[in-house]
Order: structure tokens, then sequence, then C-alpha cells
């Protein structure tokens, strides 16, 4: 009796259950069903009907498209009330049923469990067969483990839906009433007919609703037992099919090993029998050796990496249950304490993603190796069984052999050429298997990442906040007690001897290597702080100044700073690699860290020493540097030994000892730090003070109370047992810390390699400007001479000098702005998801190739960002270009201005593009726009997008540049503005000239200055007939050769050209260095030639005409007067 009672305990347990069920579904299946085509005048298939009806009368006259939509929504209702009630059948059924299914269930659990034994497989089933099967087995496992994770989700779904489904039932039943008062009283006479079956059909839909969600929280417990049972079917089901997997996975292997070794003892006795016969016998005999440990090896490796495939798959299968079981967690009430330890543990043994994807791209590039070698194995088995059918064995005969002697020979090297052949096709199997076996461990790779960077955030987002411990007790100094007991154990610090002893006899020639690199480094010390007071003078003498002595200054304090840090990463190291205790890796890892850190604050210590950067080359406030001196030394004191701590006690294996003694000792540095802080920024006696700039903005103002806030947070943190969050924000803090030191020294440097490439330009631009003013006045002589007046070019330099300095600052201090935001959000990257609610803000919609897309907040924020980037690029790009490119390559000036304005534009398109784009206007969407405004402006301003092309052909092509000497149409000056619209001409009046560019691109120009100054003037001179025109050469020669202006090369010429109506007519022809100069030239010649031809009796006649009178009027007086 007593058995039987046991044995009905689990049902006496759920009686009460079932008698609450009961109380619950009686009044409900009391009462009448609903049903969704009696309920209602009106049917589905009526509704159907309807709307049937007015969709063949939509848009014809008289037609209503808002009754339309009003019957296309009953027709929903309707179609949903029925969907509802079937779903409320099949909870009814689930409850009427369920201990029959459970019961079911559980006997097919014990069914399989009698029977998961899976069968053996056959040792005689070939090698292929065997891999056939093992195919079949592992297409199982994948089938179960679908199954199983379809149930484990499925119920991670059921386990929120009583909370989900009590919510909804509140909401319908709400619904429900509001439906129900406007369908009686008034209100429901107010309303047409096709809004009160709208209503009706509502209200049927309600009610359904209603009663799914009640069946549905009635048959809650019963389906998650039933989901209970089915995991631990489908878990059994996929044990079964693992195990199968291995045993067909394991005697795969061994049939393949078995026949690699007995490959390569058939090639080992053949090479054997081959000893002393012919070589040709010994040289295949070796081959097919060679092809036999080949094969051998490829066994070998194939079955390393199905070792390795199996731990990645278990290692995947593990963090998806982890995975899960938090997310259950989660939803269910979040996570304390104890979990949080776990799952804190866990993520520090989560495997780094980069060496996930570093093995990925190692094993894609051996399988591509594997390929080629496969293919050349296939290339040597095709050529080998083509030798074999043409019988091509007899080319390899000697010509010294007899034909008995080959014969014997012959038949060794067919059998040997046979047994190759059928290693070559165990080679090119072993390669295929190899190739998916490494193609399989690859996609596993692939998504353990996507496991591992899924788990790594969901961890991140939910375990900062999550204490790790409990806040600082009596309990905690005694274990701090037994903490400092473990520490300095002699058993301890003896396996760390014995490490470091290890290491150095494993590795005695880098601790050689480690002595001399610290031996110069102790030994130059006072040398390189002698190299750096001879650097000083040097810094800020224009004539002697480079940024090498600020390179120079900044390695000798990477070198200063350097040896005790690589003393104590070297012990590290050497610890690491000597043994595995876990006082020796804990201490190995304490040394690194605080190596580093060390490091750091001595290159920081240094910057500050006489003669030094801080001192010299930034120029920085030496009261800066004497207050910073004076903290160091009590700040390395104490704060080293302090980060050594817990460096060695982050990593070790007892708890109590990590939130004991390593959490006291953070809290300590974080008070030491806070201390360091506080005398180093507090506005009394720190840099504020002794900087005696009284006009501070308020950011620097808040320096001090955030950094000593800062500290003071981090060590209430782990105080109050949030250890594991303050130690990560620590870290955190820390490297921000480091990457904004190296950004503000670098930043600093470019500034000072700024200031000195300033200085250099402008000493050049002094000295050009002294050399350009010597060419301007001898320019303005000539122009004088000529009587025309020569614009000022000083006006046209395209950027000052000042404007170049504020330029380059601007973009200095926003690049270094960026790359600090951007090494932040690299930091702390594992903190963004709390900024996911970004994207979650919608500003707008957009429909692009019959897709919506949104446009979230975070996309609005980037397109501001990239506006305001866009915009400072653009207008700060020209002093940079000029300092860094343009001034190097001793560009001239329109050539500087042609590649600034240039690059400009292309910043201003590149950043429009990119801001369009973040917005959503993409140019799929906008391309028939742009089109057709481009069609519109084109006519309306076609002149002006005329001018602006033409302005950028002009930038690209440079048919003119600024200085030019042009002539277009009856315009004649020099060039001396060039803008996207029209160019400015200056002419001989010093009167400017607007010329619109199109003019430059479609009329004729002359650019007397484009490729050469040099021009030709012709005169033309004629002499009176009779005159010795040999004498007449010969003075006009005389007289252009003696001429200084006139250009020895090209040589000057003069040519007897015709006979004109009264001289003979002769051109001369001469060259001129300057366009300056032809008038001058012109006025010479003129004065000279009329003087020497004067001179030699040559006569310049001038045009005479004879009068002839036919008839004379009698009446003329030729005295005066006039006959009567």
């Amino acid at each position: 009796m007593l058995n039987l009672l046991i044995q009905f305990r689990p049902l006496s347990r759920l009686l009460p259950i079932l008698l609450l069920n009961l109380a619950v579904i009686l009044p409900i299946l009391a009462a009448d069903p609903v049903d969704p085509l009696e309920s209602t005048a009106l049917t589905i298939e009526s509704a159907r009907a309807k709307v049937t009806e007015l969709e063949a009368i939509a848009g014809q006259e008289g037609s209503d498209s808002k009754e339309l939509e009003v019957y296309r929504q009953i027709l929903d209702l309707l179609q949903q009330a029925e969907r509802e009630q079937k779903q409320a059948e099949l909870y009814k059924q689930t409850v009427d049923n369920a201990e029959q299914q459970l019961k079911e269930l559980r006997n097919a659990l014990s069914l399989f469990a009698g029977q998961s034994k899976p069968s053996t497989p056959s040792a005689n089933l070939t090698f292929e067969e065997l891999s056939r099967r093992y195919n079949l087995a592992q297409s199982e496992r994948q089938l179960a483990q679908t199954e199983l994770q379809e149930l484990e989700e499925q119920r991670s779904r059921q386990r929120l839906r009583p909370e989900q489904s009590g919510k909804e039932l509140a909401d319908a039943k709400r619904w429900l009433e509001e439906i129900e008062q406007q369908l009686s009283g008034e209100s429901a006479n107010r309303l047409q007919a096709s809004q009160k079956q709208l209503a009706s059909a509502t209200q049927l839909m309600l009610k359904n609703k209603i009663n799914r969600l009640q069946m549905e929280r009635l048959s809650h417990t019963h389906r998650m037992d039933q989901l209970a049972v089915q995991i631990e079917l489908a878990q059994a089901r996929l044990k079964q099919a693992d195990a199968q997997v291995q045993q067909f996975q394991e005697q795969t292997s061994l049939v393949q090993s078995e026949e690699a070794q007995q490959a390569q003892q058939q090639a080992a006795i053949a090479q054997q029998e081959a000893a002393g016969k012919h070589p040709l016998i010994q040289q295949y005999a070796n081959q097919n050796s060679a092809l036999s440990q080949k094969l051998a090896q490829l066994a070998s490796r194939t079955e390393a990496i199905t070792l390795e495939l199996e731990k990645t798959v278990a290692r995947k299968e593990a963090i998806r249950q982890s995975q899960e079981r938090v997310q259950q967690q989660i939803s269910i009430g979040g996570l304390d304490e104890q979990p949080g330890r776990v799952l804190q543990k866990q993520r520090t043994s989560l495997p780094r993603l980069a060496d996930i994807e570093k093995s990925v791209e190692k094993r894609r590039a051996e399988i591509a190796t594997v390929r080629l070698e496969s293919f050349q194995i296939d290339d040597q088995r095709k050529q080998l069984q083509a030798e074999l059918e043409h019988d091509l064995i007899d080319e390899l005969r000697p010509a010294d052999l007899s034909a008995a002697e080959w014969s014997g020979i012959r038949l060794e090297l067919k059998q040997l050429l046979d047994d190759r052949l059928v290693l070559l096709d165990k080679l090119i199997t072993a390669y295929g298997r190899y190739e998916k076996t490494q193609a399989d461990l690859n996609a596993e790779q692939l998504q353990l990442y996507d496991r591992v960077a899924q788990y790594g955030e969901l961890l991140d987002r939910h375990l900062l906040w999550i204490p790790s411990t409990s806040r600082i007790s009596a309990d905690t100094f005694r274990d701090t007690i037994a903490a400092i007991g473990w520490f300095f154990s002699a058993q301890n610090w003896h396996s760390a001897a014995d490490g470091i002893i290890n290491g150095l006899e494993r590795y005695p020639y880098r601790f050689i290597l480690l002595v001399m690199i610290m031996g110069l480094l102790l030994a130059y010390r006072k040398k390189m702080r002698r190299r750096l007071a001879e650097i000083a003078p040097a810094v800020g003498n224009v004539t002697r100044d480079s940024f090498g002595n600020t390179g120079s200054a900044f390695l000798i304090t990477l070198l200063l700073a350097l040896p005790w840090p690589l003393l104590m990463a070297a012990l590290g190291w050497w610890l690491t690699k000597g043994s595995d205790h876990s006082f020796t890796v804990a201490l190995s890892i304490g040394l690194r860290r605080v190596a580093v850190f060390f490091f750091i604050i001595q290159i920081v210590r240094y910057l500050f020493i006489r003669n030094g950067l801080a001192e010299v080359h930034f120029r920085w406030n030496p009261a800066h540097g004497t207050h910073f001196r004076q903290h160091m030394h009590w700040l390395v004191a104490a704060l080293v030994p302090i980060g050594f701590t817990v460096g060695v006690f982050e990593w070790v294996e007892n708890d109590a000892y990590i939130n004991s003694l390593g959490r006291l000792a953070f809290i300590a540095g974080l008070l030491v730090m806070t201390l360091f802080f506080h005398r180093m920024l507090n506005p009394w006696s720190g840099f504020l003070a002794t900087d005696g700039n009284d006009n501070r903005t308020t950011l620097s103002r808040l320096w001090y109370p955030a950094v000593v806030l800062v500290n003071l947070s981090l060590a209430i943190l782990a105080f109050e047992g949030y250890y594991f969050s303050a130690l990560n924000l620590e870290r955190m803090l820390y490297f921000s810390m480091i990457g904004g030191i190296f950004i503000f020294l670098t930043y600093h440097l470019l500034e000072r390699w700024l200031l000195v490439a300033e200085r250099r330009l402008a000493l050049a631009r002094a000295r050009a400007r002294r050399q350009a003013a010597q060419e301007a006045k001898l320019t303005k002589e000539a122009a004088e001479a000529a009587g025309e007046g020569v614009p000022e070019l000083a006006e046209f330099e395209a950027i000052n000098l000042a404007t170049i300095n504020e330029q380059t600052r601007r973009l200095l201090r926003v690049g270094a702005g960026l790359l600090f935001a951007v090494l932040i959000y690299l930091i702390w990257e594992q903190l963004t998801p709390a900024l996911s609610w970004l994207n979650t803000v919608v500003l707008w919609r957009f429909e692009s190739a019959g897709e919506i897309s949104d446009i979230s907040l975070w996309e609005g924020l980037a397109a501001l960002a990239a506006v305001a980037l866009t915009m400072v690029a653009g207008r700060n790009l020209p002093g940079l270009l000029e300092i860094t490119l343009l001034q190097p390559l001793s560009l001239d000036l329109g050539t500087r201005y042609a590649v600034s304005t240039i690059s400009r534009y292309t910043i201003y398109g590149a950043g429009s593009l990119l801001v369009l784009n973040l917005v959503g206007l993409r140019w799929d969407d906008v391309q028939w726009l742009v089109a057709a405004m481009g069609v519109g402006l084109g006519f309306g301003l076609k002149e002006i997008f005329a001018n602006f092309f033409s302005g950028i052909l002009i930038l690209f092509e440079r048919p003119i540049r600024i200085g030019d000497t042009v002539t277009i149409g009856d315009i004649s000056g020099t060039v001396s503005r060039i803008r996207i619209r029209a160019t400015t001409i200056t002419d001989w009046d010093n009167k400017e000239l607007v010329v619109p560019n199109k003019n430059f691109i479609t009329d004729p120009l002359i650019n007397w200055t484009l490729t050469d100054p040099v021009t030709r003037i012709v005169i033309t001179v004629g002499i009176a007939y009779g005159s010795d025109t040999d004498k007449a050469l010969k003075i006009m020669t005389e007289v252009v050769e003696n001429h200084p202006e006139v250009m020895k090369e090209p040589r000057s010429t003069i040519f007897f050209t015709g006979f004109g109506d009264s001289s003979l007519n002769f051109d001369i022809r001469v060259f001129v260095s300057d366009n300056f100069k032809r008038m001058p030239l012109l006025h010479d010649l003129h004065m000279a030639l009329n003087k020497a031809l004067a001179e030699g009796g040559i006569e310049i006649p001038f045009p005479q005409r004879d009068l002839h009178l036919r008839s004379v009027d009698p009446k003329i007086d030729w005295q005066g007067g006039e006959k009567r």
C-alpha cells in the first residue's frame, strides 16, 4: 500500500492544480461556443462576396472607396475570429488530453532510453561506405540539434507568455468594453450599417481572442510539462546522434590510418627490395615511399583537424546554451550577484574575436593550399594512368640494357607504377576528406565567431552593473591577511624562481640580448642628456632649427624611460615561458601590466626634464614642469607596487583573495591617484594656479572636480561590491588616458613640425618677395618706358601666412579631436549597446526600390557630423596643402591656387554625397529629379553654368594662370584673379576687367606668357625707288644688331618683301624677351632706322599723287576771281 502511495505521489501533487483548472474551465465550457458564422448576420462568405461586389464597381462614378475599405476590415476581423476560435479549441484539446499526451511522451522517452545505444559500425566496412554513413550520421545529428534548439526557443518564449497573455487579456477586455458601449444605446443608432457591422465583427474577434487567451493561460502548465519531456527526448536523440557520429568518425579515422600505415609498410618493403637494383627501380620505389609518407601525414592531420572540429562544435554549443540561459534569466528577472560572478568569469574566458578571425584566415589559406596539392596529385594520376594505358613504360628503357635485362626491370617498374596509381587514388581521397574537414572547421569557426560576438555583447550590456562580491566587511580583512600569507609563501616564490631559471635556460640568447640592451641604455643615459642640452640652443633658430631636433629629443625621451619597464616585462615573459604554476602565471601577468603602466609614467616624467620636449620644444610653462616633477617621485613609489598587486591578484584562482587584497589595493590606488590629481589640478596650488591665466574657460575649471569625482566613485563602487565593474571602468579610463597622452604628444609634435615649416616658409617668402620686388622694379621701369601700367601682384597671393597658420592648426585640432573620439569609441565599445536606442528613434521613412527604409536619430547625427567635418575640411584644407605639399614642390602661384580650389570643391562634393546618402537620398532615387532640375537650370541659368564649368576647365587645363599676360578680343592685360565664374584681367591702364570664364574657352585667346615670354616684332620700312637696296639692307642690319634689347637667339631677319606703289618694302623681324619691352624696342628701332637711313642718304618716300585735268570751266579765274 505504501509503495502504491509513493507511486501516485506525483499525481497527488497535481490534484490541487487540476481542481483549480476545473474551477476556471467549467464556466467557460458551460458557456455557448462562439461561432463566427452565427453570432453575426455577416459571415465570412457574405463579407467576401460584398468585397468582391464593391471591388467590381470600384472607380466608377458613385462608388464609395471607404465602404470597400470597411468591408475589407470586416473580412479580416472575421477571419481572425475564426483563427482565434480554432486556436482556443487546440488549447482545450491540450487541457482535455494533457495527462494522456504527457504519459505518451514519457513512455516514448523511456522506450528511447532503453534503445539509445548506437549500433557499432562493422569492422568490414570499406572506407567509402564509412564516409557515406558518417555523412548520414552528421545529417541526423544536425536535424536533432535543430529540433532541440527549436524546442528550447519555444520553451523560452512560453515562459514569458503568462505575463504577456495577462496583459493582452486585459487590453482585449478593455477594448471589448469600448466596442460594446458603441453598440449599445444611442451610439449604435448613429452608426452607419457598415460601421455597425465593423463594430460587430470587432466584438466577435475580441470575444474569441479573450476565449483563446483564457484557454492559453489554462493550458500553459500542461504545455510546459510536455515541452520539458520533449526537450529531454530531443536531448537524448542528440546524444545518441553525437555518439553515432563519434563512432563513425573514430572508425573512419582508424581505417584511414590503417590504410596509410599499410601503404607505408608496403612502400618501405618495396624500397628495401629495390636496394641494390637498377637505379630506375630505386627511384620509383623512393617516389612511392614519399607518397605513402604523405598519405600517413594527411591521415594524421585529418585526425587532428577532426578533433579541433569537435572541440569547436562543443564550445559553440556550450556558448549557445549559456547565452540562452542568460537570456532566460534576464527576461525573467535579471541577474543577481551569484550568477553574475559566474558570467563574469565566462566573459573573461570567451575566446578573442581577433584570434578566431586569424584562425579562419589561416584555415582559408590552408584550404587553398590543399586544393592546389590535390589538383597536382590528380594531374599526376591522370598522367600516370595515360602512360599505363598506352604502355609507354618502354620509353624509360636505357640504351645500355639488353632486351632480357629490360624485361625483368620492366615487370618490377610496372608493379611499382601500379602501386603508385593506387597510392595516388588514396591520396586524392585523403585530400578530399582533409579539405572537407577543413571546410567544416572553417564554417564552425565562423559560426563560433558570430556566437561569441552575440554572447559577448549580451554580457557587456548587462554585466557591468552586477555586483561581483559583497561589500567590504570584517571578513574582507581576514581574507586579506590570508591573501598576504599566500602571496609571501616560500613555496610560491620557489616556483617563481624556478620559472625564471627555466625560462632563462630555454631562452639564453634573449637574456644576453636583454643584458646588452640594458647595459647600453644605462651607459648612455648621461650622453643622451648631454645631447638634449646640445639640441636646445638650435630650437627656435630659423637657420639651424629643424624637426629632426624634436624627433631626436622624442626618441631620447623614450630611451630614457625604457630600461626598468623593459626589465619588468622581460621578467614577466620569462616567468610565463618557464612555468605554468598559478602563482607564477599571475606574477608574470602582474609584471607585464605594471611594466606598461610604468613605461607610460616614465615617458610623461621625462617629458618635463631640463632641456626636454616640454620645456624647449613645446615651450610649455617651466613652472608646470617643476610642479610636475615634485609629485612624480612619490606617485611612482606608491602606484607601481599597488598596480603590481592589483595585476597579480586579478588573475589568481581564489575569489576570496581577489575580492580582499586585490580589491583593497585597487581602492588604495584610486585614492593615491585622487591625491595626485588633487595636488596637480586644484585651483589653489595646481597647474591652474601656476599658469597665471585668469581667463580660464568653464570647461578647464571642471577638470579638477571631474577627475576627483571619477576616482572616488570607482572606489565607492569597489567598496560596495561592484569590483568587477569598477575594475573594467578603471581599465577603460586607463587606456583612454594613455590614448589621450599619445594623441596630445602627437598633436604637439605636429604643431612643432608646422612651426618649423612656417618659419622656413616665412623665410623663403621673404627672400622670394625681395627677389620679386627687384624683378617688379625692372618690369615697372620697362612698363613705364612703354607708357603702360603694371598691376601689383602681391595682392593676388592665394593664402597669406597668417591664414595658413590658423587653418592648419584648426585642422590639427579637429583631427586630434576626431582621433581621440574614435579611440574612445573603440575603448568603450562594450558600453555602446547602451546607445542602441538611437537606432530605434525614427526621424522619417523613405521608399527605395520598393522597400521602405527608416532614417534613425543615429544616422541623422552622423549626417550632421559629416556636414560639420566637410565644412571644416573644405575651409581649412588650403593651409595644410600649402605647407605640406605645394610649398615643398616649389609650384607657382597659379598651380597652387588651382590645386587648392579643386581640392576644396572635391571635398564639398564628396561630403555632400555622403550626407545625402546618410539621410536616405541615394542616387537611384534622385537621378530623375536631378536630370529634370538640370534641364530646367540649363535653360534658365545657361550662361552661369557655362561659366561655372568653364572655370573648372580652366583650373584643370590651365590655359591661363595668375600673372599671365593675355589678349582676348580687344582686351589685353595681366590675369590677376581666377574665380569659378569669372576671371579678372588688369589692363595697361590699371583697370580691372571682369571677363566671364566662358570667353576663355570659346573665344580666341592669346597668352603671351603661357610657355615662353619671347615674342616677335615686325617693322615694315619703305625706301624710295632708285635707292641703293644693298646699302639700305646694311644700314638696317647694323641698327638691329646694335640694339641691346634685340635677342641674339632667335636670330633677327630682314627681307625685301616687294615693290609698293611708291616704295621698295623691307620687313625687319626681331625678337624681344618680354612683352613689356615691345613698345620701347619698337620706339627705339623706329628712331634709329629713321636717323640711320637719313644719314646714309636713303630716302623714305611718302605717297605722291599726280592730278590731270581733262576739262576746265571757262568761268574759273585762275588768279583767284571768277570771270564774268
